[in-house]
């Protein structure tokens, strides 16, 4: 049998070798977590991460040692505090979420606990005889009797999130059969490339991220617009400006022409302006190129 301080000494031998391979750490809370869903993260996670658990005094120990050849880890301290794992992976964090999402076990609601988010009871017709409609009312909801059972008018909101819950709420739940919590490993905190990362950040969207990208560049065009000298988002202004000008005037004047063609002549016209700006600088070179043979000759002004 291995001694408790053999344990402790592998235990330690193996978060610095932990904390020496990996860039990436996440702080998650165990709080609320059976053994059982322990095992079943644990499982799942190990194609790719290790989930790890421990004192934090061993833990800080373990770190003040490494912060002296890294002092960027010394951001890590704040946070052990109370039940935290640690999960060492070199995959995305967001990958790792999906993963502790999946593996999530339903909690009803305690009396006396805080409420982890808000809980909303849906309307409808429920399992409840005409008997409990004295509960509802005793809590404000709306019901009445439809088909021998008690039904609820308009979904109501019982729990709200940051607040203790009540006797109360908790058997209306208990009697309406409804488990509104799940325990989870919760990230607090993301340490990656000697940075620390709200995982907030993880509830950011594609679509969200791609909505703010066009909002911003929606005001650096207005902007653009702003200036006194030509941009390429002024000219394509001035552009469109003039076709739908030339169309309007097109069929006023009964001269009949799709706006196709307009679009076809401004090309053509910007075609032929760079082909001549483009001459321009050629003629230029070839007079520069001739003067300076010129003067390679010695040819002087005078002689």
């Amino acid at each position: 049998m291995i001694s408790s301080l053999e344990k402790k000494t592998l235990y330690f031998e193996r978060l610095n070798y932990l904390f020496a391979e990996y860039s990436k750490i996440i702080l998650v809370d165990i709080e609320n977590i059976s053994s059982n869903q322990f095992k079943k993260c644990r499982k799942a996670l190990s194609k790719h991460s290790i989930l790890i658990l421990g004192k934090n005094k061993i833990i800080k120990k373990v770190l003040k040692e490494h912060i002296n050849r890294n002092p960027e880890l010394n951001k890590l301290l704040p946070y052990l505090t109370g039940n935290i794992g640690f999960i060492f992976t070199k995959i995305e964090a967001l990958d790792i979420k999906k993963i502790l999402q999946e593996n999530k076990v339903p909690a009803p609601a305690k009396v006396g606990q805080i409420a982890p988010e808000d809980v909303i009871i849906p309307s409808g017709i429920t399992n409840l005889t005409p008997d409990g409609t004295v509960f509802f009312q005793a809590l404000n909801i709306q019901t009445k009797i439809a088909k021998g059972l008690i039904e609820i008018q308009n979904p109501v909101k019982i729990i709200t999130k940051g607040n203790l819950i009540g006797n109360s709420e908790v058997i209306l739940l208990q009697k309406l059969e409804l488990i509104p919590f799940s325990n989870q490993f919760k990230i607090r905190m993301i340490f990656e490339d000697n940075f620390c990362i709200d995982p907030a950040i993880l509830e950011i969207s594609m679509e969200e991220i791609g909505e703010q990208m066009n909002c911003k560049k929606n005001e650096l065009l207005y902007l653009e617009s702003l200036l006194s000298y030509l941009s390429p988002f002024k000219v394509e202004k001035i552009k469109k400006k003039t076709i739908m000008n030339l169309t309007f005037l097109s069929q006023h004047l009964g001269y009949e022409q799709n706006k196709e063609s307009v679009v076809n002549s401004l090309e053509k016209d910007d075609s032929i302006s760079e082909k001549s700006t483009k001459n321009e600088k050629n003629i230029e070179s070839e007079t520069e190129k001739s003067q300076t043979d010129e003067e390679d000759m010695g040819f002087g002004l005078f002689d």
